[in-house]
Parts: C-alpha cells; structure tokens; sequence
C-alpha cells in the first residue's frame, strides 16, 4: 500500500549484500510503522532483510526472471509472509547470460539509483 501511495520504495543492484538490505528497510519513509508506533510492536526487521535477499539470490540464480512481485508482504513482530507473488520470465530465446558489472559501471548505476548516498556503500 505505502509503495503505491507514497511511492516510499528503496532500490539496490542485485545481488544484495546484508548491508544493502539492511539500509533498504531503514531509509523508507515508513520506518516507524516497522520499528513500533503508538503502542504497536516493532516488526521482525531481520526476517525482512532475509525476504530481501532470498529474492536477490532467486533472481540472480534464474536470469529467465524478468519481473519478480511480493505484494503483499506482512510483517509481524516474529517472521513475515508473502500473501502472493507475481513472476514474469523473459520471452524464450530473449535471456542472455549475466555479466558481471565492473566496479565503474555498479558505482555509477548505485549514484543513479540511490543519489542521496551519492552511491556509496
């Protein structure tokens, strides 16, 4: 919902380190829901951060992924869940086989994608 409304949303290049998923929960706008707020508890933020890397790890491990959808996630004080997933693979033939990016290349594409840490990580 907060994604959609609020376009609060938080972008890395796969695969993800642990930091990288760890930032990208703690700079979404909508982090307090997540920590605890009036008198709700705080969310399982280490059970996010594992979603996140385990759909980087999928994505990375099968390249005929083109589009991979969570929606919804729920979170709650111990583990989350994805209430349902939406997977679209490339049209056959069309997936090449990854290159690794070069350290210019990822730089460039993480100031891109993440200005306000001038892509650092």
């Amino acid at each position: 919902m907060y994604v959609e409304v609020l376009k609060d949303v938080a972008f890395r290049l796969a695969p993800l380190s642990q930091r990288d998923a760890q930032s990208m929960i703690r700079e979404i706008k909508s982090l307090p829901l997540l920590t605890g707020f009036r008198g709700q508890p705080a969310v399982d933020l280490a059970a996010l951060e594992q979603v996140l890397l385990q759909v980087s790890a999928l994505a990375e491990a099968h390249p005929e992924i083109k589009e991979l959808d969570l929606n919804p996630v729920f979170a709650y004080a111990q583990g989350c869940l994805a209430v349902d997933a939406r997977v679209v693979l490339h049209a056959e033939g069309a997936v090449t086989a990854p290159r690794p990016l070069s350290a210019a290349t990822r730089a460039t594409l993480e100031r891109v994608f993440n200005p306000e840490c001038g892509g650092h990580r």
